[in-house]
């Protein structure tokens, strides 16, 4: 998992980055950052400068990341997560 795009999305910003390893399960292309094929200059190129260029388009992708890292990346949801398997488990028959 790219710890970089992560963090770009808790803070808020965009995100541009090769679709490579885990990023595709962090990045959704054209809804939270865009993603480019891997060792295509001219794409990244391309997907920086439509960010930098585009406000509104650059807005949209930092607020559905910062939304979606909420969701699914930030500590709650690892401390809920971890809170039902112990509840659950001492549920259990012993």
């Amino acid at each position: 998992v790219s710890r970089a795009a992560l963090e770009w999305m808790a803070a808020g910003r965009p995100v541009v980055a090769s679709r490579v390893g885990g990023l595709p399960d962090i990045v959704e292309h054209e809804v939270t950052g865009l993603l480019v094929p891997p060792g295509d200059a001219a794409a990244l190129a391309k997907a920086v400068g439509l960010v930098l260029r585009d406000a509104p388009v650059a807005e949209a992708f930092a607020a559905a990341g910062r939304e979606r890292w909420e969701r699914l990346f930030s500590p709650a949801p690892f401390y809920e997560d971890t809170q039902r398997v112990y509840e659950e488990a001492t549920r259990l028959p012993r």
